[in-house]
């Protein structure tokens, strides 16, 4: 069989050149997105958590992030409560095709794309702890709390669910 040249012409070349530029700029306006308890994060110095009243009379200045590591893991008091592991194990498969959307609806800008997707699995993790119900309180703390409600006492913890889109 004789080799056979095939010649193609495009057109538009120069056009597709700057729109492939400009996604590439759009792309690396953002390295990724960190989604939880944000480190530095601190209880009022008005609140005790129940683990403190068990471990000092006085006030410490806790971080809102070692309580729900006690609250994800348990502790010795207390059941864990694992709602980070929760909303990862329900919600994750669906991330990678939400964040394809996401960076095309944003012209492929990974800030707007890392912000949209910040904003959505920090309502997932929230919705998971709102819904949370078992294993229920322990009776010593429905009589604290005034309330059976899991992962939930003055609502502190989920109002510290954030995210921050990373940068170079």
């Amino acid at each position: 069989m004789a080799d056979r040249t095939i010649s193609v012409d495009f057109q538009g070349g120069e056009k597709l050149t700057r729109l492939l530029k400009k996604m590439t700029r759009n792309v690396q306006t953002a390295t990724g997105v960190n989604i939880g308890i944000l480190a530095d994060t601190k209880y009022p110095a008005a609140y005790k958590t129940r683990v403190e009243y068990r471990i000092s009379p006085l006030r410490t200045t806790t971080s809102v992030a070692q309580v729900a590591f006690w609250n994800e893991w348990g502790t010795k008091w207390m059941p864990a409560r694992p709602f980070m592991r929760t909303t990862i194990a329900d919600k994750s498969p669906k991330w990678g095709d939400s964040l394809a959307y996401v960076l095309k609806a944003s012209g492929y800008d990974a800030h707007r794309a890392f912000t949209s997707m910040g904003q959505g699995i920090q309502g997932q993790i929230k919705q998971t702890i709102a819904n949370w119900t078992d294993p229920p309180n322990a009776k010593l703390t429905v009589a604290i709390k005034g309330f059976n409600k899991p992962l939930t006492d003055e609502g502190i913890m989920q109002q510290h669910i954030d995210y921050e889109v990373l940068t170079r």
